[in-house]
């Protein structure tokens, strides 16, 4: 409010104050980002689809997880790339990610590989070990690591890790995107963080910003950063503990619902994956009925790639008591189903 009382809103430049912030938020998590290591994009997709058109070629192989967050998959064929999908497994109500697979598919054009940490749409919280077993896949196969962690605020069972803090060969190749439009609500204003150690992979990402006139952020996306990064953090654990006690109050109030419907308690993130299959409808016409029976907005899984048919995400960011009545309406409906 104070920076909109100034009439002043010309062109932007990334302060002092934002790149200290920036740096802060990562030594949270165990890593010493420089400040010259940063840049800015009008969203975390938008980063990814720059990494995409700056990093690989029409035909080009990336490989991401499955399932994973839509506009990943999507974003890749729609600039004329191939997606290989390394299918993640269920084992004891938990995906985990084994390579043998997608290792026998991949013939050395593989470009790129995109990681969601935290795993969007499971709620799935990578381990260090995880994380550097994707990173020696990428590097027998000198693939770039685009790592989507705009999620990484909200992590509750274990701490965040930035695949990029593993070593310096794993940081060498990657490219990390965060934003606090997920934790902070302000996907509006339109700011990612762009995080890139190696100098060359750096400056192509920073001239193709340039060539598409994206090279400066909007007035209030960097204030943004610098208040909720040095700013927030009471508040940020505050909105952490209310997410988990939603999760937990949501997981005790649908498990009248088990075995036709199965959930895993999510490691982070705010969002519930819900395994529908012993339900009689596809995900489709269960997504149809619970809108048009009770008015509840779930994302249809078949959308997250393969291994998601069947299955619905739903969000639990929000108020407790609109959150109790939500659940009410939906064992309902699933009774009726």
């Amino acid at each position: 409010m104070k920076r909109a009382s100034c009439p002043n809103y010309g062109y932007t430049w990334k302060s002092h104050e934002f790149l200290n912030s920036v740096c802060m938020w990562f030594s949270r998590f165990g890593w010493d980002v420089c400040k010259t290591w940063i840049t800015t994009a009008p969203g975390v997709m938008s980063a990814i689809s720059l990494a995409i058109r700056t990093y690989t070629s029409a035909g080009d192989i990336i490989v991401t997880d499955a399932p994973i967050y839509p506009a990943i998959h999507q974003c890749i064929s729609n600039l004329g790339r191939k997606v290989v999908f390394n299918r993640l497994l269920m084992k004891d109500g938990q995906y985990v990610r084994e390579f043998d697979d997608v290792e026998r598919v991949l013939d050395g054009s593989a470009r790129m590989y995109i990681l969601c940490n935290p795993h969007n749409p499971s709620g799935r919280v990578w381990t260090k070990d995880e994380l550097f077993e994707l990173g020696q896949f990428c590097t027998r196969h000198d693939m770039i690591i685009v790592s989507d962690e705009i999620f990484a605020d909200l992590c509750f069972r274990r701490q965040h890790a930035c695949i990029a803090s593993l070593s310096p060969s794993i940081a060498d190749r990657s490219v990390t995107c965060i934003s606090p439009s997920k934790t902070y609500c302000a996907s509006g204003l339109q700011i990612a963080n762009v995080v890139i150690p190696n100098k060359f992979l750096r400056n192509k990402f920073v001239r193709k910003k340039e060539f598409e006139q994206l090279s400066l952020p909007n007035v209030f996306g960097p204030l943004a950063v610098t208040a909720a990064y040095s700013h927030s953090v009471d508040w940020l654990k505050r909105l952490k503990t209310y997410l988990e006690t939603n999760i937990h109050h949501a997981i005790d109030r649908l498990a009248c619902l088990s075995p036709r419907v199965r959930i895993a308690k999510p490691e982070g993130t705010f969002l519930l994956w819900m395994d529908c299959r012993d339900l009689p409808l596809s995900s489709e016409e269960l997504c149809g009925f619970l809108l048009n029976s009770a008015r509840i907005l779930v994302s249809n899984g078949r959308s997250y790639g393969p291994g998601g048919e069947g299955f619905v995400r739903m969000s639990l960011g929000l108020p407790r008591r609109q959150m109790n009545n939500m659940l009410e309406d939906l064992v309902r409906c699933i009774n009726e189903i």
